[in-house]
């Protein structure tokens, strides 16, 4: 398996270490997560609140917490230490594809293997067939203790194609007829169904999907200028790539990076 067969199905993966020396705030209330996590709390606590409800953390918690969720979270201790592996899989690939997942803890015990593949992750990342194994030993571990809600099959396989199709040509300017032949019905059946299924338009979709992507982006590669990430994100230039990141985040590229921690 190359590389680039590998992002096919895991478009993201950093595991990465947060050590703060007092107790900090976090709010990510307007800012959904674009990852899906795995956390384990090493030293301190935390108290999120979550939808109005307090979700509470100690010292040797494993925790999930699913992309898109937003919270507010105050993190207590001296020190404040926690890892966190954070991916993404395309949508053809994602087991979360057809489920409902909330924040929650998982009842793990093995932290400290758990500890060590996070750590080797973190240096070697899945750029290699023991990386893959790694991530996947991790993934089906901790993946059969999360409490898990269906979603209705048969209405999102209507549209799948069109799903598929989106999650790899997200750089690119999409037409919606493009999609509805994908699907087999006519343009205004196919946006009535999308709408109806998604609860967005196709367009509004993609564009959550492309700025998922660039939010990855600005946090994990600082490197990268947002004029570079506006050009490898098919953009005609930075004033557009701003107006939508702040229409459907509340905040610039800018502010966004500032954040300095993902979870």
């Amino acid at each position: 398996m190359t590389t680039e067969n590998i992002k096919q199905i895991i478009t993201f993966l950093k595991s990465a270490e947060y050590v703060y020396k007092k107790t900090y705030y976090n709010d990510y209330t307007n800012t959904p997560r674009p990852t899906y996590n795995f956390l384990i709390m090493q030293e301190g606590c935390a108290n999120i609140v979550i939808d109005g409800e307090d979700f509470k953390i100690e010292k040797h918690d494993v925790v999930w917490i699913p992309k898109n969720s937003k919270y507010s979270v105050e993190w207590k201790g001296s020190p404040v230490l926690f890892s966190v592996l954070h991916f993404d899989f395309s949508a053809s690939f994602d087991p979360f594809f057809h489920q409902h997942t909330n924040m929650q803890h998982l009842d793990f015990s093995d932290i400290e293997q758990l500890l060590k593949d996070f750590a080797y992750l973190k240096e070697h990342g899945i750029e290699s067939y023991m990386g893959v194994s790694v991530f996947y030993r991790i993934f089906a571990l901790l993946y059969p203790l999360l409490q898990k809600h269906e979603y209705e099959r048969e209405q999102q396989q209507s549209i799948q194609p069109a799903l598929e199709y989106i999650e790899t040509h997200y750089r690119e300017k999409i037409q919606i007829q493009t999609l509805s032949e994908l699907c087999y019905v006519s343009q205004s059946r196919f946006e009535h169904l999308f709408k109806k299924i998604m609860g967005v338009s196709p367009i509004t979709y993609k564009n959550n999907i492309l700025i998922q992507h660039i939010q990855q982006a600005l946090i994990f590669d600082k490197s990268l200028s947002i004029q570079t990430i506006a050009d490898l994100y098919g953009f005609e230039s930075t004033i557009y790539l701003c107006r939508l990141f702040k229409r459907l985040t509340g905040v610039t590229p800018s502010q966004y990076r500032k954040l300095n921690a993902l979870i």
